[in-house]
């Protein structure tokens, strides 16, 4: 990052390397809760079945992930885990669901059920954005112009999951004629999560499950706007 510098206001062509990805997904993950349903602060209620994303998206929630650290056979209330699609190619498919969630829908539990603190909640267990099939380095390669996002700073405040708006902000790089340019701090890069994750362009094949059980690859979006110079 060194001599790195804000790039001119605009809408830029965006690649979202995949830890800065999985850091908003995380931040937007309360959405797919049975309990955020009850409560009626997801903007996901009533949607299932639904197109809310662009048909390359598909989400797992599989507690069972090989290539995960944490391996959950059974929740926290002894139900057996098992793969799911949260959203798959779009569509949105279940929520997360421990007992009490499930019987409150009139449906079965997820084996989303674990501990936080001294009571139940729903958690989801490696949940994540399915990789594709291109190289991070095929993406930039494929811009004339555009931003690679590595950093996002301010997701306690600057992110509302009800609404899908977000303000943040990052530090990355400048792509020009297909290859890395520069470096890039001193932005801000704001918009909607839903409208972006509609506006979805390719999926890198290099999704890595940490220990925080939420990941994402890195992510090329048609446009995303910028505060910078």
């Amino acid at each position: 990052m060194l001599n790195a510098r804000p790039v001119p206001s605009k809408s830029y062509p965006t690649i979202i390397d995949k830890e800065a990805m999985t850091d908003l997904f995380s931040s937007f993950q309360s959405i797919f809760s049975g309990e955020a349903a009850i409560k009626k602060i997801t903007p996901l209620l009533g949607k299932l079945g639904e197109q809310i994303m662009d048909a390359k998206i598909t989400i797992v929630d599989d507690p069972l992930c090989k290539e995960s650290i944490s391996i959950s056979p059974f929740d926290d209330e002894g139900v057996a885990c098992y793969k799911k699609n949260v959203v798959e190619k779009g569509i949105f498919k279940t929520f997360l669901h421990n007992l009490k969630t499930a019987k409150y829908f009139h449906t079965e539990s997820t084996g989303n059920g674990f501990k936080m603190g001294s009571t139940i909640g729903v958690s989801g267990s490696n949940l994540y954005i399915e990789k594709g099939n291109v190289s991070k380095e095929e993406m930039i390669a494929s811009l004339e112009e555009g931003l690679l996002i590595t950093d996002v700073e301010g997701l306690h405040a600057g992110v509302n999951p009800i609404s899908g708006d977000f303000s943040l902000k990052a530090s990355g790089f400048l792509i020009t004629n297909g290859k890395i340019n520069r470096a890039v701090t001193l932005i801000v890069i704001s918009g909607n999560f839903f409208k972006l994750m509609k506006e979805v362009q390719n999926i890198a094949n290099d999704l890595e499950i940490g220990y925080t059980g939420i990941a994402s690859p890195s992510l090329q979006f048609k446009a995303i706007a910028v505060s910078g110079e």
